[in-house]
């Protein structure tokens, strides 16, 4: 009103902006929009200007133009270059925004801005980047992807005080993610001829992603370390299958062919027991009250491998008796609770999987192809 019978007085300004302020209390988010764009219009110089942005990026997020609210949100940040705080909020604001309008190219610029300006507190520099990760996956952008995950492992791993359960959380299935490559190499190398050279080089890249799945345990995040106990039991019996479909000799009679099946069989089974041994690592998780998908995995291994010992059936009140026993004794009274060591969040220690049990295959302990028949060497 003051504007249409006063247009040139000066209190025009204050009561452009009151009558926002009282729209915005109404919710008029429309009107109150227009209001603020004409006070920024027709006063540029104004000393309430940073407010002024500040009200229509809140507007035109409840508003649901989202695109808009990016943009002021964006402004906000160039406008207060003293308050680190209000930046790196406003930022995130302005990326999280782009992300519900579709534009995941704006978000990303703003995200890399985000751990450009802000490296610190490490853990919002963290989770920005797990964000774009998550979006280069998306765009199917596999290098920009790796590169980001790298840094998430990078920034945890340098974090010092700065280092949450979160950082960690994200660091540890950022490693699992990496550990990919060392497992698909490992798989690669075919036992055939020459096959002394194969046989090296498989149980050097068996030792290589043993190395690297262990190390993920340390940092104690509950699913990642049942991914990791799997990933090392499913190297040790993968290793068990090489060496029994490896390619046999062809200048052998029939009494050293048969005498090369048993060695061979007697230099596998040593890794089939293993196998059995790391997956029964993920069971006394159970201990502890983790259960997952990857324990899940491993007790299905271990069905087919020890049918007898592990059929379903009995798998499943198993579970129940080691994550709810209390329960399990209502249940069924008669029954035996198998004994635990709970002990709230805590999960057994990484020394489990660098045992020297564990490590005698993974350094060559068990296949030794200077030891082995003459015969095992005829066929390399």
């Amino acid at each position: 009103r003051v504007a249409k019978v006063a247009p040139n007085s000066k209190i025009r300004p204050t009561a452009e902006y009151d009558a926002a302020a009282t729209l915005i209390l109404l919710k008029q988010w429309s009107q109150v929009a227009t209001v603020l764009e004409d006070f920024r219009k027709h006063y540029p110089q104004h000393k309430l200007q940073g407010d002024i942005t500040k009200k229509l990026a809140v507007v035109y997020k409840e508003d649901g133009k989202y695109l808009k609210a990016a943009a002021e949100f964006e402004r906000i940040e160039k406008e207060n270059p003293d308050d680190k705080e209000l930046r790196r909020e406003a930022l995130n604001q302005a990326a999280e925004l782009y992300m519900k309008a579709g534009e995941k190219n704006k978000a990303l610029l703003v995200y890399t801005k985000m751990v450009d300006y802000f490296p610190v507190p490490i853990e919002d520099a963290i989770e920005a980047r797990q964000k774009m990760a998550d979006i280069y996956l998306d765009q199917g952008k596999r290098k920009q992807y790796i590169y980001q995950l790298k840094q998430i492992v990078a920034g945890d791993a340098v974090a010092g005080k700065g280092r949450t359960d979160r950082t960690k959380f994200l660091a540890a299935n950022a490693a699992l993610i990496l550990a990919e490559p060392d497992l698909k190499a490992f798989k690669k190398i075919a036992l055939v001829k020459p096959f002394k050279k194969n046989l090296k080089k498989k149980k050097q890249r068996m030792r290589s992603a043993i190395n690297t799945y262990t190390k993920l345990v340390e940092y104690q995040v509950g699913e990642v370390t049942a991914a990791a106990t799997y990933y090392i039991a499913e190297i040790y019996f993968e290793f068990n299958i090489a060496l029994l479909e490896s390619e046999r000799p062809t200048n052998l009679n029939a009494e050293e062919l048969e005498e090369y099946e048993l060695v061979i069989e007697d230099q596998a089974y040593p890794f089939e027991e293993k196998a059995i041994s790391v997956h029964e690592k993920n069971m006394e998780l159970l201990d502890v009250g983790i259960y997952n998908k990857w324990i899940d995995k491993s007790i299905a291994k271990l069905s087919a491998l020890l049918p007898a010992r592990y059929a379903k059936t009995e798998m499943a009140s198993t579970i129940i008796s080691l994550i709810q026993p209390e329960k399990a004794k209502k249940d069924a009274p008669g029954i035996a609770v198998p004994a635990t060591n709970k002990t709230g969040d805590n999960i057994p220690d990484n020394k489990q999987l660098n045992d020297k049990e564990l490590e005698a295959s993974g350094n060559g302990e068990i296949i030794d192809e200077q030891n082995a028949p003459d015969q095992v060497a005829a066929g390399g």
